[in-house]
């Protein structure tokens, strides 16, 4: 179905930068988190403690985590086709990483009684759930759109191949395909 290109490709762009931003920031926070984790700024316990070990267990999988939010963040702003993916990619990274930890924390009773470190650590697991989500929906969403786009210009090409021609063939079993 052909719709309003102009209006949903410049939908699909403002989109892209909004998300484009949210995912920068995400980066940016892993990485503060981590700076700020190493420096002894962020304290996660006694370093023989069980908090400070299963913290001690995420600088690797956050490294990757950061790392495909950048990627998402710089494919987006160029509206690369690859943004989507990266996108998605980093969602349920997110929303992954955001439960392990709720359910963890949880488990350990950081939450309740809720202290200023459990209020903290309970920020930031909500934000890596919602913003799972946010990329998740946003990415999927993005990807449907590059789709229909793709579908609407193989269909406009192929309507322009007219009946009688050699390409008239290849036409009838695309469609057929379909």
């Amino acid at each position: 179905m052909l719709y309003e290109r102009p209006r949903v490709e410049e939908r699909r762009r403002a989109v892209e930068r909004r998300a484009g931003w949210v995912v920068l920031a995400g980066a940016t926070a892993v990485i503060a988190f981590w700076l700020l984790f190493f420096t002894g700024i962020v304290d996660a316990g006694p370093e023989a403690g069980l908090l400070h070990e299963f913290e001690m267990a995420f600088p690797a999988a956050d490294a990757a985590f950061a790392g495909t939010l950048i990627a998402a963040a710089i494919a987006l702003f160029r509206g690369r086709q690859a943004g989507p993916f990266f996108l998605v990619a980093a969602g349920a990274m997110s929303l992954y990483l955001g439960i392990l930890d709720l359910t963890f924390y949880g488990r350990q009773g950081m939450y309740y009684p809720i202290s200023g470190a459990g209020l903290f650590e309970l920020a930031v697991n909500g934000a890596c759930v919602a913003g799972g989500a946010y990329a998740l929906r946003r990415g999927w969403w993005l990807w449907r759109e590059a789709t229909r786009a793709a579908a609407d210009d193989i269909v406009a090409r192929d309507s322009a191949v007219p009946a009688g021609s050699p390409a008239a063939p290849e036409r009838a079993r695309r469609l057929e395909v379909a």
